[in-house]
């Protein structure tokens, strides 16, 4: 859940900070009020393409700040943030940041941690789900159905602990071939040793022959 957007520096928007309540929000005004640039904030906080023309004329630089509180049952949401190595606060929520320059660079992190834009969009279509005619629908993606269902049937917790169950199965597969095929090189060495060894005893053909005569075998 949207907590808490702050914009400044976007377009018109020279500095805002709105606040969202559980429930429906809607926001209402004038065309060219700047409703729309709501959602574009919303889209670069959540990994869109950066564009510089986006920067208020004058300033160096737009930011975009998000609060999103995060529910225990967002397990996915949870392992993605875990394998990255990003913390969540105390009370569970996670800040999401954009920073636009002027000459089109961009800057993002996660609860202060810089990251790579690619997580933002990550984390983006877990958290945000933006319909229009042009923009992505989440409900159109099979993940994000699965996580539907998952979460209408109270499965979230039971899905997370049978993936880790299926990692776990997997690098010890992986550790297993690994123990074989050292196993298998080391005898391999030791059969190529004795070959070398028997080969380089010249044996010949027939000198079990006549050791055997002489009584030796």
């Amino acid at each position: 859940m949207l907590v808490e957007l702050y914009i400044k520096n976007l377009a018109v928007i020279e500095e805002l900070r709105v606040e969202f309540n559980e429930g429906l929000t809607i926001l209402s005004g004038e065309e060219g009020a700047g409703k729309s640039l709501l959602v574009d904030a919303l889209c670069l906080l959540t990994g869109g393409r950066a564009n510089a023309a986006l920067v208020r004329s004058g300033e160096p630089a737009a930011v975009i700040e998000g609060v999103f509180w995060l529910s225990p049952d967002d397990s996915r949401l949870m392992e993605s943030l875990k394998e990255t190595g990003v913390e969540l606060d105390g009370d569970g929520s996670v800040i999401l940041f954009r920073e636009i320059r002027e000459h089109g660079r961009s800057i993002a992190r996660v609860n202060g941690r810089a990251v790579p834009v690619s997580l933002l969009q990550e984390l983006g279509q877990l958290l945000v789900d933006v319909h229009s005619q042009r923009d992505h629908i989440s409900l159109l993606n099979p993940q994000r159905q699965l996580d539907l269902l998952d979460s209408y049937g109270g499965l979230l917790a039971s899905r997370s602990l049978l993936g880790r169950k299926v990692r776990e199965l997997r690098d010890t597969a992986r550790e297993l071939s690994a123990l074989t095929d050292r196993s298998s090189g080391r005898r391999r060495e030791l059969l190529e040793y004795q070959v070398a060894e028997i080969d380089g005893a010249e044996i010949d053909p027939d000198e079990y022959e006549a050791l055997e005569q002489e009584g030796h075998v």
